[in-house]
Formats: C-alpha cells, sequence, structure tokens
C-alpha cells in the first residue's frame, strides 16, 4: 500500500479549494483508487507477467512446494527449466508495433473555418469586380489575385486553389509534436505495457514552452474503477506514481522548509542502502515515490446567451478567458434575452435575468508526497504532514468548444480488455499453460537425468575366475561367441537384458509440449504462421493464408488499443497542444514556420476552434514508399503523370502522397484548361478583329483607289471644260473688224 491512511472524499461545493483541499483528495484518490483490493490485483497479476517475460517463472509457491518438494518437504530432484513462451509473445506485439505506423489528419469541425472559405471568396470577387470597373488595370490585379474575367470564372478558381492556412498549420503543428516526442518510439513501449498489464497509458503535459508526451508504466498508473470506457474519459479521477531523485523534488519545489528536505534526505539514504522501496513489491526501484492526483471538480460559472460575430445566439460562458487571452470574448454586458424555446427555457432553469450559474467539469490536481512513503526516522523528529508540491486547475484544459461542461484528462489511455472496472492482459490466460510447460519440462529432465544404458545381465556363478568375465567382456565388446559352462543347465537362466535408456512414454510429452503451445498460440492468436514459423512442405498457402487471417483477428483489439491510444494524443495536440504554443509564439515558429505561425497566431478565435484528428494504421515507412513505388510506375505507364511528377514523387512518396499529388494535378490541370480556354477564346477574338481589320484596310485602299480614280476623273472633266471655256472666251473675244 502506498498509504495507511486515507482521508474522506472532499466536498467539492463547500470546501475551499486551497492547498488543503487538494491534500484531502490527493490522499482520497490514492485510498479510493490506488489500495484497493481490485487494483492491488490487478498489479500481482502484472508484476507476474513481468517475471515470466524475465524467464523467474519458478517463483510461486504453488510450483515449488508441490512440484519441486514432496510432503515431507524434500526435494524430488527436479530442477528448473523453463521453455520461454511469454517472450515471444509480447516480442511479437512489440515487433509489429515497430512496422506499425499510425498516420494523422486534422480537419476543423468548426463554422469558422466556412467562414474563413466564404471571406476569401468575397475578397476575391470584390477583385474581379475592380478589375472589371478598371481594365486597364486589370493585368496587375490579376497577377497579385487568382481572379477571371466574370463572377462564375473567380468562383471556380477558388474552389479549386482554396486551402484552409488554419487546417494546414495545425497539421504541420501535429507533425511537429509527434516527432518532438518521438511517437514511434513510444509504440513499442506501449505494445510492451499493454501486453504486461492490457492498459496502455501516457501522459501530456507541458515543458519549456512544447507539449511533451510519455509513456506511464502501467503499474505506476491508477484509476477510478467505476469507469465503464476503454479510454478511462468517464472516470472520476486518474493519477501516477514518479519516483523521483531528491534533487528533482529540490528543484520542482523550492520552497520546502528544512525539516522536510531533512526527511526527504533521511529516506533515501535508506532506499539507496537497502535498494528497495515498500511502494514497489519487487524492489527495483528506488526514489522518493511522488504520486500526481487528477479529479473532477466543479466550478460555479455564468453563463447566458450572446450574440457572435456572425449574428447567431448561442448558449456561452460569461466573463470567462482562456490561458492565453488577455480579456474574456463575452461579458456579462454581452448578455441578451435568452430566446422564448423549451431547449433556452432547460439551459437557463430558475435564472432570474439574462445570467444564470452553471457547474461545468474542470480537472483538478494535486503532486505530493505522503509522510507515510518517506516517513522520517530520525531521534528527535518532529511530526511531518505531507509535503505538496504543486496543485490547482489543470494547465490548458482539454475541452470540447462545442461542450463547455466536459473535461478530457491528461491520460491517454487504450485497454486491451476492460470488464466492469477490471482490466484484463492478452497473456494472463498464457501463465497457466506456461506453467504446465515447464513442469512437463522439469519431469522429462528428471527422467533422461535417471536415465542408464543398456546391456546383457550374466549370473556370476557361469565364470569360475575374473579371468573368464574379463574375457566374456571382451568377446562381447568384440562382438565374438562367448562361451559359457553351465553343466547342462542352459543358458537361457544365466543371461539376461537389463534396459535404462529413456522411453516413449517421456519422449511423448514433448508431443504434449506442443499441444500446450498450440493452446498458447490459440488464445493469443500467434500461431506459427503469424510468427513466420515452418509448418512443413506440405503445408497448402492457403492454409498458411487462412491462419494468418484467423491470428490478425484474434490480435485486432491489442492493435486497436494503440491505435486509440496515438488518437488520444493527436487530438490532445490539436485542442491542449495548440494554446501552449499560442502562448510561446518562439516555438510556434520553430514547430510549424513562419508563415503558418502567423495563421495560428493572429486568429482571434483559435481558441474557440474544435478540430478533429483522424488516425489510421499503416505499414513501415519503407514498405509504404515501395507500395507507392509500384503505383507511380503504373500511372506513368498509363501517362496519368508527367515525367517531372514521377521523379519528384518515385522513391520518396507514399500513396498518401500520390493521391495529394494526383488531387493537386488535376486542379491545376482544370485550372490550366479553364486559362487555356480563355487564352483560345481570345486568340480567336483577337485573330477575328485582326481580319476584320485587313478587311477593313483592303475596304479602305478600295474607297481611296476609286476616291484616286474619281479625283482623276473629276481632273480630266475639269481639263476638257477649262479647254471648252477657254474657246468659247476665245471665241467671244475673237472681232474680225480688228484683224
Amino acid at each position: 500500500m502506498l498509504t495507511a491512511i486515507s482521508d474522506i472524499r472532499p466536498n467539492r461545493i463547500t470546501d475551499e479549494k486551497d492547498e488543503d483541499y487538494h491534500n484531502r483528495w490527493g490522499r482520497y484518490g490514492i485510498g479510493a483508487w490506488y489500495n484497493i483490493a481490485i487494483h492491488q490485483e490487478w498489479l500481482d497479476r502484472t508484476t507476474r507477467n513481468e517475471l515470466f517475460y524475465q524467464n523467474k517463472q519458478w517463483w510461486m509457491q504453488e510450483d515449488i512446494e508441490t512440484f519441486l518438494q514432496d510432503e515431507s518437504g524434500e526435494t524430488r530432484n527436479r530442477i528448473m527449466i523453463t521453455i520461454n513462451m511469454i517472450r515471444g509473445l509480447i516480442d511479437t506485439y512489440r515487433g509489429n508495433s515497430i512496422a506499425m505506423v499510425v498516420g494523422a489528419t486534422a480537419e476543423s469541425i468548426s463554422p469558422q473555418s466556412i467562414t474563413r472559405k466564404e471571406e476569401s471568396l468575397q475578397e476575391a470577387m470584390f477583385h474581379t469586380e475592380m478589375a472589371q470597373k478598371m481594365p486597364e488595370f486589370s493585368h496587375v490585379i490579376k497577377e497579385d489575385n487568382a481572379i477571371g474575367n466574370t463572377n462564375k470564372e473567380t468562383e471556380q478558381i477558388h474552389e479549386n486553389l482554396y486551402v484552409d492556412g488554419l487546417t494546414t498549420a495545425m497539421n504541420d503543428l501535429l507533425t511537429y509534436c509527434a516527432r518532438l516526442n518521438d511517437f514511434p518510439d513510444m509504440l513499442p513501449r506501449l505494445a510492451e505495457q499493454l501486453g504486461f498489464s492490457g492498459v496502455a497509458v501516457t501522459n501530456n503535459f507541458e515543458y519549456a514552452g512544447h507539449q511533451r508526451f510519455e509513456v506511464v508504466q502501467s503499474k505506476d498508473y491508477f484509476w477510478d474503477r467505476n469507469a465503464r470506457k476503454y479510454d478511462h474519459s468517464d472516470a472520476q479521477g486518474w493519477g501516477n506514481i514518479d519516483y523521483w531523485s531528491p534533487t528533482q523534488v529540490y528543484e520542482t519545489c523550492p520552497d520546502l522548509t528544512d525539516d522536510q528536505r531533512e526527511m526527504i534526505e533521511s529516506y533515501d539514504k535508506r532506499m539507496s542502502a537497502t535498494g528497495t522501496n515498500f511502494a514497489f513489491q519487487n524492489g527495483t526501484r528506488t526514489g522518493i515515490p511522488v504520486p500526481t492526483v487528477c479529479w473532477r471538480d466543479t466550478e460555479p460559472m455564468k453563463y447566458g446567451y450572446v450574440i457572435n460575430e456572425y449574428g447567431d445566439t448561442i448558449f456561452s460562458r460569461l466573463d470567462f478567458k482562456f490561458d492565453n487571452e488577455e480579456k474574456p470574448k463575452y461579458t456579462s454586458k454581452d448578455a441578451i434575452t435568452p430566446p422564448n424555446t423549451p431547449e433556452a427555457k432547460k439551459l437557463m432553469g430558475n435564472a432570474k435575468g439574462n445570467i444564470c450559474k452553471r457547474f461545468p467539469d474542470v480537472i483538478r490536481y494535486v503532486q505530493f508526497i505522503p509522510w507515510q512513503s518517506a516517513p522520517d526516522t530520525r531521534t528527535n523528529r518532529k511530526m511531518i504532514p505531507d509535503t505538496v508540491l504543486k496543485w490547482g486547475l489543470l494547465p490548458y484544459q482539454e475541452t470540447n468548444v462545442e461542450d463547455y461542461n466536459s473535461s478530457l484528462p491528461p491520460y491517454k489511455v487504450g485497454c486491451w480488455s476492460y470488464i466492469n472496472g477490471e482490466a484484463f492482459s492478452p497473456i494472463d490466460d498464457a501463465i497457466n499453460p506456461q506453467r504446465f510447460i515447464n513442469r512437463i519440462m522439469s519431469v522429462i529432465e528428471q527422467q533422461i537425468n535417471n536415465s542408464g544404458g543398456a546391456g546383457p545381465i550374466i549370473d556370476s556363478s557361469a565364470f569360475t575366475t575374473k579371468d573368464e568375465e574379463r574375457d566374456a567382456t571382451q568377446s562381447m565388446n568384440s562382438s565374438k561367441p562367448v562361451f559359457v559352462d553351465m553343466k547342462g543347465r542352459g543358458v537361457q537362466n544365466m543371461v539376461g537384458q537389463y534396459d535404462t535408456t529413456i522411453k516413449n512414454g517421456s519422449l511423448g510429452m514433448f508431443n504434449l509440449i506442443d499441444a500446450v503451445k498450440g493452446v498458447i498460440r490459440t488464445s493469443t492468436g500467434q500461431n506459427e504462421a503469424m510468427q513466420g514459423e515452418s509448418m512443413g512442405q506440405k503445408q497448402a498457402v492457403g492454409v498458411t493464408e487462412l491462419m494468418i487471417q484467423r491470428g490478425s483477428i484474434v490480435q485486432q483489439p491489442f492493435y486497436y488499443a494503440l491505435e486509440k491510444v496515438m488518437l488520444q494524443c493527436y487530438q490532445a495536440i490539436a485542442t491542449r497542444g495548440k494554446r501552449i504554443y499560442i502562448e510561446n509564439q518562439r516555438k510556434l515558429v520553430l514547430a510549424v514556420g513562419d508563415e503558418q505561425a502567423r495563421f495560428i497566431s493572429l486568429s482571434k478565435d483559435m481558441n474557440l476552434e474544435d478540430f478533429r484528428v483522424f488516425v489510421r494504421r499503416s505499414n513501415s515507412y519503407d514498405m509504404l514508399v515501395e507500395s507507392g513505388n509500384v503505383i507511380l510506375n503504373d500511372l506513368y505507364a498509363r501517362q496519368i503523370i508527367d515525367k517531372a511528377t514521377f521523379a519528384d514523387l518515385y522513391g520518396r512518396a507514399t500513396a498518401d502522397r500520390i493521391a495529394t499529388s494526383l488531387r493537386k494535378m488535376v486542379k491545376t490541370e482544370a485550372e490550366m484548361g479553364r486559362m487555356q480556354a480563355e487564352q483560345e477564346q481570345m486568340n480567336a477574338e483577337q485573330e477575328d478583329q485582326t481580319m476584320q481589320a485587313i478587311s477593313d484596310k483592303e475596304e479602305q485602299q478600295q474607297v481611296g483607289i476609286q476616291e484616286q480614280k474619281n479625283i482623276e476623273t473629276d481632273k480630266k472633266l475639269n481639263a476638257k471644260l477649262q479647254q471648252i471655256v477657254t474657246k468659247e472666251q476665245a471665241k467671244a473675244t475673237y472681232n474680225p473688224k480688228q484683224k
């Protein structure tokens, strides 16, 4: 037991939530969730499974007293022999988890994402209208903005090319945190813990401006056994035990008193000398046991109906701000008259006015050292209470924006089998068959050890001297005849056979071992085909595939539990991690880059936006790339992708990346086709204009020629008229008398 005394549960409503309140909750949590019989039994089973994996399988009193010893307590000449099947089972789980790849993508489910897309479209429409009104500047506007000549074209372009910057930034943040915390390295350790105890646990917290994840050893984790969900999210409390060095305690809590430091030093000195720790049964861990207890608490808050920036009437918290906000988004002044609907009346209850009081879920925690865990054994010691290191509201509460009344714990849990508050391991059923195999091997070894050789038995009265016995022995060793004088009594009565070699009954026990191994493999789903063992040349391929399929079905709950743990981790990044990084702008820039950090940090509604993460299992990265190369070869052979895309993706792209590139290429081709059609239309119009201009020019030339002809004709007519006029004038002025 971690503590000898546990307090009565504090009152969430009336008690003052100070340090003493948190300390009493911590003691209650340990007493109610850790020191109970069902949890201690689970710890014993987990310890047993770990010992069997370490090949320490002959430690149970039942095996030692009833099998290795007789009724009088004397040994039966049997030794401890094992064929470790448990290690193979756990290593198979670990090996498959190493080859397991969990991919994650985030999608926004908040109305803000739709609003951002509409605002982006409206901005594009505005630029289109400006280009239409100012055609002399249209080419400049189109260079800076992806718009068309008409609103319909602009809408099509926007649909093809729009990408939500905030969603892209969130996916980059998921990738960064997964690499920072080395998620692939967590999988085999989680698989190991899940195999031993049936429970895989991670804990996430803020450290140095980053969100960190660590694998919690399942024996160090405890929870409220009233929980019924496999992820324990419906539990009333959770906790884990860390084992700290004194220096780590002093660094975490520099305000300790001298008596508390002396107590810690005295305890650590004793534990280091003995190498034991009463809180850990195997005696393999030392350090100061520091339990962390989290529980669901309640906090009175103001609620009311407000009108958000989109004009919608919503029910929201008032006078509440997140950790990284300077002021609340909605205050009591923003409360409006509730709608006259049954739902609004139910939410407002008996409240008078526009504001009501609600008691949503919050997570509180305490980190402390119980005085029973580190008692002070100095001669003149004082009574030192529990040493409380940290306490208060859990920072960066992981909540659903659409449901403020629910908070998620920092522990991300997956169970292989969880029935009525009791967790089971996949190798629990393999322990007794393993013990049976060990007993069979011990019996076989004893029989082999007691076995001897085989040979003839000769009556010594047949020989009169030792020389005759020696000669007979030499003759038998040389396969020569042996002559004995039996005085007529016959040889039948003087020669016999002895045989103390191992018999078929002992050899048949090996077949029994194989049968028990089959029982273990059937119950765990790890048959020979799953483990890559040869089953004989006559084994049909279809039978082998069927065995692999059956084994995979049995093992699905194991890897599904690992997948659920990783999903919860990624979801914690999308909800809790974004708040951590918004407060640490420098770390945010390192995580997602300057451009993406701008999307996150400048989004005033980031805290009010929910992202949902979707994960899926796949094979190792090398296998995915190899499969991607096959897809690329097929696409290139069908001329679906061009040579440049093939060269860029070959050898480093998975099927997902190829699909993304294809979608991007199709959208780009659609946009290029639209632009090409537009260009062809413009070229056709320009060609028509050119032809019209040529026709107009030719017509003008013809008109000019005709005009020139008319002018020349007029000139000729004028010349003739002038001649006629001149002649007439000459006639009129001619006087014959003057001549």
